[in-house]
């Protein structure tokens, strides 16, 4: 079963139960007092399997924030609650019950238990408490029915389009023998606590009998406000169920962080491929070769330059490898490129300099050795 807690009544007027398209400045305690007005303050926090999430708030009479729906709109959100799972009477999810009161109703299992609950508001200037309101929903804290039941969460770090990374929290509770159900919250404060599956409803994952995977559905998005938002597929066709203490770990994302362009290599099909620091590997593009039916009548432009002319035909641009081009070597200098006689010849006229001032350094020392001697 999961958490269920009730706030007290709230009223659109005197004996009159508050419903979804009530103002939330119309509200009222069982009194007929007045509970909020434009520009107010709500403060909504609270624990989620133990985990606290960081306090949110909205302003009342905002563009978001105008009716009692609105309310109870955010309510579900910030806490994660997946809609379409019953247990007994109640069916996951943050509604309003007979009497105008906050129903929220969680999901099933341990791991999605809500504890310490708290709805709050004051005054524009955040100074003063709005008493009424905050008595009606004090009890909120005081759940009418606990979570239970065997769950198992596994966390994991995904990537936005701008590189930056996001905590994401799989809950899964087991249903029956072979049908687990799960959930899914965002644990940093990046992602807003807006971690749902792709239609807001609790998906279900189960196993044949023999213990292996058999199906699952749902995938899961991810609202992060400026960059654009994450639809992320988990795989779950690795899980397994057997006779033991449950638990699950991720085995690796396809997302990345930020990085820069470290190095890049040249395969022989000319594919240029950059390495960043990121471990990301992306192909940057690819380097063409020239075919020409003629290659002896290019002309030369210079050491190792030559361009298309009439006599060697129209360049026939291609992919390494094909249609009779040759491929790219990586790190090597093409052999063609070199003009051995010229390049030996230039070796020798260096080697015979070198030698020439050799002997004339060495004739040099001999003469001033003469001298020298010749003093003596």
């Amino acid at each position: 079963q999961g958490t269920v807690a009730q706030s007290g009544a709230l009223y659109s007027a005197p004996a009159v139960p508050a419903v979804g398209a009530t103002l939330l400045t119309a509200l009222e305690d069982a009194g007929g007092t007045s509970l909020l007005t434009a520009g107010d303050i709500i403060t909504l926090s609270g624990k989620k399997g133990g985990v606290a999430f960081s306090a949110e708030t909205k302003v009342v009479g905002a563009a978001d924030f105008t009716t009692y729906q609105n309310l109870l709109d955010w309510v579900g959100q910030y806490y994660g609650i997946a809609s379409g799972e019953t247990y007994g009477a109640y069916s996951s999810g943050v509604s309003i019950d007979t009497g105008g009161e906050v129903l929220i109703q969680g999901n099933k299992g341990e791991g999605n238990a809500l504890t310490s609950i708290s709805m709050t508001a004051t005054d524009s200037a955040g100074t003063t408490d709005k008493t009424a309101f905050n008595t009606v929903l004090s009890v909120l804290g005081n759940t009418v029915q606990d979570a239970d039941g065997t769950s198992v969460a596994s966390e994991m770090t995904v990537y936005d389009s701008q590189g930056v990374s996001h905590g994401i929290k799989v809950i899964y509770s087991r249903n029956s023998s072979n049908t687990w159900s799960w959930t899914a919250d965002c644990v940093d404060d990046n992602s807003g606590g807006r971690c749902v599956t792709n239609d807001g409803a609790v998906k279900e994952l189960v196993f044949s009998a023999s213990g292996a995977w058999s199906s699952d559905t749902g995938t899961l998005s991810v609202d992060l406000g400026d960059a654009h938002n994450l639809s992320i597929d988990l795989d779950m066709t690795g899980l397994s169920q057997f006779s033991g203490t449950s638990g699950v770990s991720t085995s690796e994302q396809n997302g990345y962080p930020r990085g820069t362009l470290d190095k890049f290599s040249v395969g022989n099909s000319g594919v240029l491929t950059g390495i960043y620091t990121n471990g990301l590997t992306k192909t940057l593009g690819q380097i063409a070769l020239a075919r020409f039916a003629n290659p002896g009548g290019l002309l030369k432009e210079g050491n190792n330059i030559y361009k298309q002319a009439t006599n060697s035909g129209v360049a026939q641009i291609g992919a390494p490898g094909s249609g009779g081009r040759g491929s790219i070597n990586n790190g090597f200098l093409e052999m063609s490129n070199v003009d051995l006689a010229e390049t030996f010849t230039d070796m020798i006229v260096t080697q015979r300099g070198f030698q020439a001032n050799s002997r004339i350094i060495t004739t040099s020392d001999e003469m001033l050795q003469d001298l020298v001697n010749l003093k003596r």
